[in-house]
């Protein structure tokens, strides 16, 4: 019979995501007055890499404007005194912040962490984007105001005048271990593991031969260039903090408290 032991040192990892760069500031205040301090906090960077949250986290201006830049790439492509290949696709890159309109930003908390809590996290993650969302969307920060003052973006908004942002702010909660990032997630599939009350675990990325490596089914954003690199300096903090404070760490197994389930 294996002895049974408690988890290796562990990190709180956080990813927020929304259409304002204002809401993620807003978003990481409030976090660490329940989390406690952020130690390293991405730079937020473009979600181009799905379009799966357009439709509900995207006022409609943004979504006229995809279309509108996809008819722009278009005539570009077929126009053979524009440039090579190399610079048309640096032009579509460009133009994605105004295409699509959502940032993304990574956390890792500094305190250690029991990862037993991670679906009373993603729980309470959810209770706070309804919550936080609507105050900041009755507050008027999330405006359905047009990207220009181009009559027809004008008149696309009008006619899309009954839609709103149904979820202005999206918070991932995860953890970090020197071996794997782990992140809570509402969807089933078949390589997440069920925790409880509709919340399941999924090992996104792995570390191994000294760098952050995807799995067959992580999302493309997680396999960025810079997300690797946000993830391989701030395993690099961890694994002093680990070295320094072992028996913190080994403790905050024992004293960690779930989060609250009230709010913030």
């Amino acid at each position: 019979m294996g002895l049974v032991k408690q988890p290796p040192p562990c990190v709180r990892f956080a990813a927020a995501f929304s259409s304002s760069r204002e809401a993620l500031d807003r978003i990481w205040g409030r976090l660490q007055e329940v989390w406690g301090p952020i130690a390293r906090l991405g730079i937020p960077f473009d979600f181009v890499e799905s379009e799966y949250y357009l439709a509900t986290m995207c006022p409609p201006s943004h979504e006229a404007a995809v279309n509108d830049a996809k008819k722009v790439a278009a005539n570009v492509a077929s126009s053979p005194s524009f440039g090579t290949a190399r610079e048309m696709h640096n032009v579509s890159l460009g133009r994605r912040t105004g295409e699509r309109g959502l940032f993304k930003q990574l956390a890792i908390f500094e305190s250690f962490y029991d990862p037993a809590f991670l679906a009373d996290d993603k729980l309470q993650s959810n209770l706070w984007e309804e919550q936080w969302g609507q105050e900041w969307r009755n507050q008027g920060h999330f405006s359905q105001t047009p990207l220009s003052g181009d009559h027809d973006m004008v008149g696309a908004q009008a006619s899309n005048a009954d839609r709103v942002i149904l979820r202005p702010i999206n918070i991932d909660p995860g953890y970090m271990s020197m071996t794997k990032l782990v992140l809570a997630s509402t969807k089933n599939r078949e390589h997440r593991l069920y925790l409880r009350e509709g919340i399941y675990a999924e090992v996104t990325l792995a570390f191994r031969d000294q760098r952050w490596q995807p799995m067959g089914w992580t999302y493309a954003d997680y396999q960025r260039d810079d997300v690797l690199e946000f993830l391989a300096q701030g395993r690099q903090w961890f694994t002093k903090q680990v070295a320094s404070h072992r028996p913190r760490a080994e403790s905050a197994h024992n004293n960690a408290e779930p989060t609250p389930k009230n709010g913030a």
